[in-house]
């Protein structure tokens, strides 16, 4: 009596397999793992550039935002300073008059020192700020070049992501 077994084998014989069968998906198994790890490095180099490029960018403002930031940060001190000349004058005209008792020269002397001193202050203070303003428009005119490679990893990410969402 057949078995279920044997009517099976009957219908449906063994496969008979090379070693050449073997070396050939073994061979074809091989390309594809690497060029999927091929493909896992390269999407892993992306990855890390993009974090890169995005801690350097956080810190780094574009071109004109820098531009404009020296921009006002000259303004503000150009205004500032006339503003403190201008007190400065005024006190010193006074001191100029006729009919000033001593005490009020020496109030008006005092006030003149005062705002030449804080004008002095101010201008040490305002070129620092401009120093500043200076070396993150150097800074970002450095990285200006990368911002670009930097936007296509972006959208490329955030394609990415809005097509696994």
């Amino acid at each position: 009596m057949a078995t279920a077994f044997d009517v099976w084998n009957k219908a449906h014989p063994p496969a008979v397999v090379t070693q050449a069968d073997w070396d050939r998906a073994i061979d074809k198994a091989v390309k594809d793992a690497q060029s999927i790890n091929a493909l896992n490095q390269k999407l892993a180099a992306e990855r890390a550039e993009l974090d890169e490029l995005a801690s350097l960018f956080q810190a780094v403002s574009s071109v004109p935002s820098a531009e404009s930031d020296l921009a006002q940060v000259r303004a503000q001190a150009s205004a500032v300073t006339e503003d403190y000349k201008a007190k400065v004058a005024a006190a010193k005209g006074l001191l100029k008059e006729e009919g000033l008792t001593a005490f009020e020269r020496r109030q008006l002397s005092q006030r003149v020192e005062v705002l030449e001193g804080e004008l002095a202050d101010f201008k040490r203070t305002c070129d620092f700020k401009e120093r500043q303003a200076t070396a993150r428009l150097a800074q970002a005119k450095a990285a200006a070049p990368r911002r670009a490679r930097y936007e296509e990893l972006k959208a490329k990410r955030d394609r990415l992501l809005k097509a696994l969402a």
